[in-house]
């Protein structure tokens, strides 16, 4: 039967009222912390000592006013809950088991020592926290926006602790959200599962920090939610899970600054052989310009021209960069923006298939070579990209140049560094391709 408990953080998150301070708060210097060998306000009151939650906690008792717990949803007689911010000055928790170091079997919620601190710790197996499919508990502690302006990206980072002593795997996701609705908590953010196979010599120890992000807006006022599952891991293996904990919770919002450049997608549009690419501005600053940037993966690129920007501008602004050079094949096109202090963004990819046709006529000269310089006249039809490419008998690539060539007659002077000996010499060009064997004297 698989037994699985659910773990959400709902902690109230304060930062400061004016639009300035709560951008700095905000910001990883002023990340909250929780960590449960101390207090936090709203939250926890002194060492977690895992037995109580009160509206007016004592020492060690977690705040029922920043906390919601419920040990499973099955509605079965064993259904414990305690709500957020429910009545009542005090109240036990038949899943809250108190402190312990660990090599527990007992379900429910623990402040586990792990050595070097007091951790919110889990323990799944038994008759609550999963003791059948449906049957998830629920820790709850919220966030809220109170910077004044709206976060728009939210960072987190946590600690994980096991004690691996069971033939059996625990796994742990987090989740955050501004829906607290069960159980619609939105992708998975992070995962990690403890081993199947139990250590010899069992200890508690620091197995990972997950540390991600996620863009999630928050008006100032709205609350924020983090969540964590912990259920079998896969395979899950047998008997009692491992216990896991939890310490040195973080998380910080930041406001979404304005681009100093708001402007369209980017556009490229074949015509005939050349690429013309588009782009409109609607407002600008600090502006330096535009780098027009080409690649042929759309992951690797390279700049190929420049388009200065206005500094400061509030009009529609146009602007179009046409690409002679195009390759035949898809072109991946892409904008980087450069303020005037250079810091920079990029646009999104634009893409275009380039299927040139025309023809070329070449004349290799001198052959045999004598100097190790061999000449090209090469008479195309259109503009395009001639590489040459020479190979030994034996297939061997020896040397390979590419060459923009213009419609009408290319001079190409090709210097060969090759031992003596018979060489093919291929010329590509216009879709279409020419070879002559070449010979190289002393």
């Amino acid at each position: 039967m698989k037994k699985l408990y659910t773990l959400i953080l709902f902690m109230c998150l304060v930062v400061l009222a004016n639009a300035q301070g709560s951008l700095s708060a905000a910001g990883p210097a002023g990340a909250v912390a929780i960590n449960f060998d101390g207090s936090t306000a709203g939250i926890l009151n002194g060492t977690f000592g895992g037995l109580q939650i009160s509206a007016t906690p004592a020492a060690g008792e977690l705040d029922m006013n920043g906390v919601y717990i419920r040990d499973n949803i099955s509605g079965t007689g064993e259904d414990q809950n305690i709500a957020f911010g429910a009545g009542g000055t005090s109240a036990s928790f038949a899943s809250m088991q108190g402190a312990s170091a660990g090599s527990v079997t007992s379900s429910g919620i623990y402040a586990f020592n792990t050595g070097t601190s007091v951790a919110l710790g889990f323990q799944g197996s038994g008759s609550r926290w999963g003791d059948g499919s449906g049957d998830d508990g629920h820790i709850i502690f919220r966030f809220q926006n109170n910077s004044g302006v709206t976060l728009d990206n939210f960072t987190v980072g946590y600690d994980i602790y096991q004690y691996n002593d069971q033939g059996r795997s625990t796994q742990i996701e987090a989740f955050l959200t501004t829906d607290v609705a069960t159980p619609t908590f939105g992708a998975v953010l992070n995962s990690y599962s403890s081993p199947e196979t139990a250590d010899a010599a069992p200890a508690w120890s620091l197995v990972s920090s997950p540390n991600f992000s996620s863009n999630i807006s928050v008006p100032n006022g709205g609350f924020i939610y983090l969540r964590f599952l912990i259920q079998d891991g896969t395979p899950s293996g047998s008997g009692s899970r491992d216990e896991m904990a939890l310490d040195n919770i973080t998380i910080y919002g930041t406001a979404a600054i304005p681009a100093p450049v708001d402007m369209s997608p980017v556009s490229a549009t074949l015509l005939e052989n050349d690429v013309r690419i588009d782009w409109t501005t609607y407002t600008e600053k600090n502006n330096a310009g535009f780098e027009i940037q080409r690649g042929t993966d759309g992951v690797h690129f390279k700049t190929i021209g420049f388009e200065r920007g206005q500094l400061e501008s509030n009009l529609t602004l146009d602007y179009s960069y046409r690409d002679a050079t195009a390759v035949n094949g898809i072109n991946y096109y892409r904008i980087k923006q450069v303020d005037i202090d250079e810091k920079y963004t990029f646009s999104n990819i634009a893409q275009v298939d380039v299927t040139k046709a025309g023809n070329f006529k070449a004349n290799i000269y001198p052959n045999p070579i004598t100097n190790q310089t061999v000449n090209i006249e090469l008479e195309s039809s259109i503009k395009d990209v001639a590489k040459v490419e020479i190979y030994s008998l034996n297939g061997q690539l020896v040397l390979s140049t590419h060459w923009s060539i213009i419609k009408g007659i290319n001079q190409l002077p090709i210097t060969t560094n090759l031992l003596a000996g018979h060489y093919i010499l291929s010329i590509q060009a216009n879709n279409i391709a020419q070879q002559e064997l070449i010979v190289v004297t002393q």
